[in-house]
């Protein structure tokens, strides 16, 4: 056999390699990538399908305590592992992107999630995804899907059984945290909201009773 037979067998095995990754690989590097994501506060703007819906929309996300979303009309929402905590008013509006698995740091919460999400670990496909390759937990077809970046583990894209879907798009540093400058809603008839941060900063000061429903609540 040449050099450049084996050299393309080689290409061929690091292909075939990450095609074949287990699931356990995958959570256990994406923990790994999150072991020090901090508490996160983003300032967003909004421009969706239905004119009355706000313009400014803020998001805390606590790898520990889960989601807090608060928009420019006074509104606020707690989720926490998927679920919702409390309301004002009492139904989450569609725009309201779930973003805990994003801080998740722990393999076993990252695979209780990906478990109640109902993301077939079994199958795992490896793609190309635009200008890099990409894991999809779930595999293309899966009702619940999860697209995770090859090198830096950064989520692309999350399909949620129901046709709810997430798109991850422009990463850039944000003082030194990594993190999509636009957030794209869709459900199975299209999109429907983009939020677009503004500015993003680390929340070290965020506690656990920030995420606890008040009395008027």
């Amino acid at each position: 056999m040449s050099a450049s037979q084996l050299t393309i067998l080689a290409l061929l095995l690091v292909h075939l390699i990450g095609y074949v990754l287990p699931v356990e690989r995958i959570v256990a590097e994406l923990a790994r990538a999150r072991e020090k994501a901090p508490p996160l506060r983003l300032e967003t703007t909004l421009v969706g399908i239905v004119p009355g819906w706000p313009q400014r929309v803020t998001l805390e996300l606590h790898p520990d305590f889960g989601q807090r979303v608060r928009d420019d009309q006074g509104r606020q929402w707690l989720l926490y592992r998927g679920e919702l905590v409390s309301a004002r008013p009492s139904r989450p509006p569609v725009w309201i992107p779930e973003l805990e698995f994003m801080t998740l740091r722990s393999e076993e919460d990252l695979r209780t999630w990906l478990e109640r999400a109902r993301v077939d670990l079994e199958r795992t496909e490896f793609a190309r995804c635009g200008e890099s390759d990409c894991y999809i937990l779930g595999g293309k077809n899966g009702s619940a899907q999860v697209w995770l970046e090859k090198e830096r583990f950064e989520l692309l894209r999350l399909v949620l059984p129901g046709g709810r879907e997430l798109v991850f798009e422009d990463y850039r540093s944000w003082s030194g945290v990594r993190f999509p400058r636009e957030i794209k809603v869709l459900d199975a008839h299209g999109e429907l909201a983009i939020l677009t941060v503004e500015t993003l900063r680390r929340a070290r000061e965020l506690a656990q009773e920030d995420f606890v429903p008040t009395l008027e609540e």
